[in-house]
């Protein structure tokens, strides 16, 4: 079974912040591609948010802080499941590429869908930071970016 995972680093908000992938913008398009491809293929999705602090909880056992992201999170993942798809959704405390190429060992991740940030981004930062998982991973990478009409 494919075990598909989508980051989102809660530390990339804000225009201020150096651009790779996982930024809040560009993950809702990587999730809703991922929902899509694991109701066509019958995979796991595996939602990881990271964020500033210390140590790993799984997020069905810890509260959703109340902030917008969390809150657009919960819903899409809630009707994901309505849907059938099967969604685990993690929190990681640290450094956003050791988080997401540790979780991508522990959980034997064979998919991972990125989304683009629906703003500018600098394409040299984001493709470096994209060649450091990809080096430190052996699963496919998908990246995809929003349609505008």
């Amino acid at each position: 079974m494919e075990r598909i995972l989508v980051t989102i680093d809660l530390r990339q908000t804000d225009e201020a912040q150096p651009i790779r992938p996982g930024s809040v913008s560009g993950s809702w398009d990587a999730l809703y591609r991922a929902f899509q491809l694991a109701g066509r293929i019958q995979a796991h999705v595996f939602v990881l948010v990271v964020q500033e602090g210390q140590g790993t909880i799984d997020a069905a056992h810890a509260p959703l802080a109340q902030d917008a992201v969390h809150k657009r999170l919960s819903l899409m993942i809630e009707q994901a499941r309505m849907n059938g798809t099967t969604v685990e959704y993690h929190i990681a405390y640290g450094p956003y590429e050791r988080e997401l190429i540790r979780f991508v060992r522990e959980k034997r991740i064979t998919h991972i869908i990125f989304g683009l940030p629906e703003t500018a981004v600098s394409a040299s930062a984001l493709n470096m930071s994209l060649k450091r998982i990809r080096k430190a991973v052996s699963c496919n990478i998908e990246v995809v970016r929003h349609k505008t009409s």
